[in-house]
């Protein structure tokens, strides 16, 4: 018997050896291209080039055919100095060839290089992605052809998925590369704008994205590349192409499973030396998942509560913000209305890419050469006083003197200029708190002029100088406005609380002292940035509407926020422009109906067919009475707010918020000739043919004083149930008055804060407006409906002393008893205020036993007449009506196996079964069906009540449709999965060492059971079928017989069983515990 094994395991090493010798022998194609040598033959040697302790990287070069200018030592010497330079230690190898995935499995980094060469991933592809689905990073540099499809006409699933390539750019015009819908990749902002390719290096290639493609983030490009220019001087140039808007570089972000993966298109170590090791740099570092860059973004945009508090320290007149849910905000801040607007993702699906894709858009307009000019535009400055030009100037020169572009770096230049502009630049509050924008047109001219004297051979001086170009373009464009132009921080210390300085008109006489000396317009224009700490920049100033009504100082605003980016404008307004004293003469502030848009609203999760949509959402200012004609109407349509993220998230029309809930909170100004009383009341209604729905209303007064804006406050919050899909509007409407001709003071109806059903909770509510003398007393009946469970009511008024009473139809009693001095709560479930309490209150919780109540209103200590407000409100808990139907999932058990393309494969033995579970509140779930089926087989739909199994079928591909009912008889719609369903053709058993090896040739599926454990049927990376030749008792047997050799975290199996007779001898071993098994089954005597 151990001959026989030892025979047989030299056959198999003999016929594993022949076939791995034999050389892949390729035929050569005839392209449109010049004939160039071929590359030198690759070494297939492993070299150590840096040893340490800690991350293990591999640099791999390869690729085959003409090599186009850059080498595989000059590939492995531009990473080996990258590494060398970077933070930590690098144990980095070289491999110059065509590697197995067992020694890339040995590494924790692996960068595929081969920039050089025309055909560089066509040998590859297989152990690129085993390590690639081994969960580790890989970096491939691979431009050219990135896939030989003339010798394998077949893209790779790893390529089309994860490299997002697809045959070639250029050299054949019907073929291009893609990039992939929802592979989960993105575009790294790390790649500059214009990169130079010397002759003679390899074809640079772009990545082509689909029309469809949403989920792709930022777009660029290599400029003067074979297409259109053509750099490679020996090489062709085709027709000409522009490879603007296509890609050069996807990062691929992996899953818990996958590495993440960088393909570049072109060859990075044959870029400008400052330009490529930033580059490189940054690739390795996001491979590592060390990089900032987006992914901190991310985490960024989640703290986005904090970056909002620290935007309204700023005191920001309005920004927008992306996040995943909608809301609009108005801070309390009576001068600067601060609106945030949110807007809701579609089931979340583009959240990354919304927020990915306007960031970058936003730093291709803020290059970091902003960090030069940052003093001259600071945000927390005035620019002011034109005499500092020359002062400007003469730390420019004194500057530009100092520097030595032929020995300093790009970053130390920045870094020189900087500090020295700070240093020169101090400004205080007695040099008027800025500087003029003017000035820093003549500074970047400056700028440029020194430029132009740095060498020409050094390509990041010309970089800086492009940039430098770009922002003098837009100096330009500001200095062509008719209107003055003043940057006003909003952080500025007297700015922060109007109140402080004197209320509205300590402010005015404040701001009109830097006003003084424009009198070309009352308004003034501006636009700013702001992005993260770098600071602000002057950027756009024309074009921008400013709204001017009669409240003081208003901002016109529009501006967009995402991540920690601020584009923001707008225009300031001087109370004392003529609008605003027109405004403030006496009586003209009488009354006065505004609308304005809610300022909070949150979605909540609507009953029925509905996940996520985003409302439409307009501003509307409508000034009606006496003076109203002084002031202009302001429209702000949905396009201005909502108009950065229509592009990117798609709503279905047919998909609506039909119940949400709201807050809004603002101030009410007012100003009258003489000390008065002023009250504003705010009610929130739809707009359209539901206007005179109520759905809250509030009210305040306060003492105005002569001459000075006083804000009234106010806040409430409201629901709206079963919207109808029009309703896209609500509106806040106030009625304001001052003097004799108060309206008189009204209180907040208690607001519905039960669950939200289709029905809507309230059974009942009214509010009710009057007066009342001394000694009187007013008295209302009221009849709740039947299942009315809870009553609010409310008394409120100005001043003097009301008490509020309740009896129920027994005659109990909530109030002040006046005999005894005492409070009476008689009534079951009932809480009261108490009389001291202002406004009164009276409510009834937990169920209420009578129908019939009156309530009365007494007037204790009243002069005169006294006005209040009654309100009241009932509420029922309403039974929901479950209109949601079951959600049915199907669990497939073990055995099964699942490939690369998500193929399921399950054996007869593996369980399947159904989890069905009904919306929260819903009627729950009555029953579940399924239905078998294939081209061969047809089960009919049968009711599920256990766990079921694939058995007496033939091998094959089956459907399985399934669906539940919940009890109020709501259908899921039916939901279909895919197996293919296979048999264990070999199973070989050792009962001596408790061992079994099953195989099935048809998908290479093979599975070991040991008696520590069953280690899952695996997939053999290879399985042929050979002949291995046996001598027994003299005899000549050939028996066919499958090799197989399969290697994970797990397992290492080789394995030989033949087809025909019973006869199996494998070895494993466990590589995470060291042990071996084996199974030997004697052949026939």
């Amino acid at each position: 018997m151990k001959k026989i094994v030892a025979i047989i395991m030299l056959s198999f090493i003999i016929v594993s050896i022949f076939s791995l010798a034999m050389p892949i022998v390729r035929t050569e194609t005839s392209f449109s291209r010049p004939s160039l040598p071929d590359g030198p033959e690759h070494t297939n040697e492993l070299v150590d080039v840096i040893v340490a302790n800690t991350t293990k990287v591999l640099i791999v070069t390869g690729g085959w055919g003409p090599l186009t200018g850059i080498s595989p030592i000059q590939e492995k010497d531009f990473w080996i100095s990258i590494l060398s330079e970077m933070t930590g230690e690098f144990d980095v190898d070289w491999f110059d060839g065509v590697p197995t995935f067992e020694l890339l499995n040995g590494y924790d980094l692996v960068i595929y290089d081969a920039g050089g060469y025309w055909y560089p991933l066509s040998d590859v592809i297989t152990p690129l992605r085993d390590y690639h689905f081994s969960g580790k990073p890989t970096i491939v540099v691979a431009p050219d052809i990135n896939y030989d499809w003339y010798h394998h006409p077949e893209v790779g699933t790893f390529a089309y998925n994860v490299l997002h390539i697809e045959g070639a750019l250029g050299i054949l015009p019907d073929v291009t590369y893609n990039v992939y819908v929802g592979k989960g990749h993105s575009i790294e902002s790390s790649l500059p704008a214009e990169i130079t390719v010397p002759a003679g290096s390899s074809w640079p290639d772009c990545f082509d994205p689909k029309d469809d493609a949403e989920g792709v983030l930022i777009q660029k490009f290599v400029v003067t590349t074979e297409f259109g220019v053509g750099t490679s001087t020996e090489l062709p140039r085709y027709a000409l192409y522009t490879p603007l808007d296509h890609f050069a570089l996807v990062a691929y972000p992996g899953s818990e499973t996958e590495g993440r993966v960088v393909t570049v298109g072109f060859p990075v170590a044959a870029l400008s030396e400052e330009i490529a090791r930033q580059l490189g740099r940054n690739i390795i570092e996001w491979s590592l998942g060390k990089l900032t860059g987006k992914q901190m973004l991310i985490q960024e945009l989640k703290a986005l509560n904090s970056e909002t508090k620290k935007a309204l320290e700023r005191q920001v007149d309005i920004f927008a913000s992306l996040n995943a849910r909608i809301y609009l905000e108005t801070y309390e801040d009576p001068i600067w209305e601060t609106v945030k607007l949110a807007v809701n993702i579609v089931a979340g699906l583009y959240t990354g890419a919304v927020l990915e894709e306007k960031l970058n858009k936003l730093l291709e307009v803020a290059p970091d050469l902003y960090e030069i000019v940052k003093p001259l535009s600071d945000a927390y400055r005035l620019i002011s006083a034109l005499d500092k030009i020359s002062r400007l100037e003469s730390i420019i020169e004194e500057v530009m003197n100092e520097l030595d572009p032929k020995k300093m770096s790009e970053t130390e230049i920045k870094q020189k200029f900087k500090n020295k502009l700070e240093e020169k630049l101090i400004v205080d509050s007695s040099e008027g708190l800025g500087r003029y924008v003017e000035s820093l047109d003549e500074l970047l001219e400056n700028l440029l002029e020194k430029m132009d004297t740095w060498p020409e051979e050094n390509p990041s001086y010309g970089y800086m100088r492009s940039e430098v170009r770009r922002i003098r373009s837009w100096m330009r464009d500001i200095q062509s406005c008719e209107k003055t132009i003043q940057y006003i921080d909003l952080s500025t210390e007297f700015l922060v609380d109007s109140r402080t300085v004197g209320g509205l008109h300590g402010y005015e006489d404040q701001l009109n002292h830097y006003l003084e000396q424009y009198k070309k317009a009352d308004t003034v224009n501006f636009y700013t940035f702001w992005l993260g700490t770098v600071g602000g920049a002057l950027i756009k100033i024309c074009g921008w509407a400013t709204l001017k009504i009669g409240m003081g100082v208003v901002i016109g605003p529009k501006a967009e926020m995402v991540g920690l980016a601020i584009m923001q404008t707008g225009g300031i307004i001087s109370t004392g422009s003529s609008i605003a004293k027109d405004v403030f003469k006496e009586k003209a502030l009488r009354i006065i109906q505004f609308q304005i848009l809610p300022l909070f609203i949150e979605n909540l999760e609507a009953i029925g067919d509905v996940y996520s949509a985003t409302m439409d959402l307009i501003t509307r200012w409508d000034l009606k009475g006496e003076y109203a004609g002084l002031c202009s109407k302001f429209e702000l349509s949905q396009d201005i707010y909502l108009g950065f993220v229509t592009d990117t998230i798609k709503i279905d029309e047919k998909e609506y918020v039909t119940q949400f809930k709201a807050t809004i909170e603002g101030y009410v100004g007012l100003s009258s000739d003489k000390p008065t009383i002023g009250g504003a009341v705010v009610w929130v209604r739809p707009v359209g043919e539901d206007s005179d729905q109520l759905l809250a209303i509030t009210g305040n007064t306060a003492e105005i004083g002569p001459n000075v804006c006083t804000f009234i406050p106010f806040q409430m919050s409201f629901y709206d149930y079963d919207r109808s899909p029009e309703w896209n509007i609500y509106e806040a409407v106030a009625v304001v008055s001052i003097g004799t001709t108060v309206l008189g003071p009204f209180t907040k109806t208690f607001i519905v804060t039960t669950k939200i059903y289709w029905e809507s909770p309230i059974k009942i509510a009214k509010s009710t407006y009057s007066s009342i003398g001394g000694g009187e007393s007013y008295s209302e009946s009221l009849v709740l409906p039947t299942d009315t469970e809870s009553l609010y009511i409310t008394l409120d008024w100005m001043g003097s002393d009301l008490d509020l009473h309740l009896f129920d139809a027994q005659g109990r009693h909530v109030g002040m008893d006046y005999a005894t001095g005492t409070v009476e709560v008689e009534v079951p479930n009932a809480k009261y205020s108490g009389p001291d309490m202002k406004p009164e209150w009276i409510i009834i919780e937990g169920g209420i036993e009578e129908q019939l109540f009156t309530i009365t209103v007494v007037g204790v200590l009243v002069e005169g007449q006294e006005f209040f407000s009654l309100s009241y409100v009932g509420l029922t808990e309403t039974t929901p009506e479950d209109y949601v139907p079951p959600t049915t999932t199907l669990i497939i058990g073990i055995p099964r196996y699942i490939d690369l393309i998500n193929n399921v494969y399950i054996t007869s033995a593996t369980p399947l079964t159904l989890t069905a579970e009904d919306n929260p509140g819903g009627s729950g779930v009555a029953s579940t069906f399924y239905h078998i089926y294939n081209s061969t087989c047809d089960s009919g739909w049968l009711e599920y009540s256990a766990p079921f199994y694939l058995m007496g079928l033939s091998d094959g591909e089956y459907s399985i449709d399934y669906y539940s009912i919940d009890n109020a008889g709501n259908v899921e719609p039916a939901n279909t999965a895919t197996v293919i369903l296979f048999s264990w053709q070999y199973i070989y058993e050792d009962t001596q060492r408790g061992t079994t090896l099953k195989i099935n040739t048809n998908h290479k599926f093979f599975q070991f059971i040991t008696m520590d454990g069953d280690y899952g049927i695996r997939q053999a990376s290879r399985m042929y079928e050979s002949y291995v030749t046996l001598y027994y008792n003299g005899e000549c047997i050939s028996l066919p017989a499958i090799i197989m050799r399969h290697r994970d975290s797990e397992l290492l199996i080789n394995a030989y069983a033949g087809t025909s007779v019973p006869f199996c001898y494998a070895i494993a071993r466990d590589l995470q515990t060291g042990k071996r098994y084996r199974i030997i089954i004697d052949p026939p005597e």
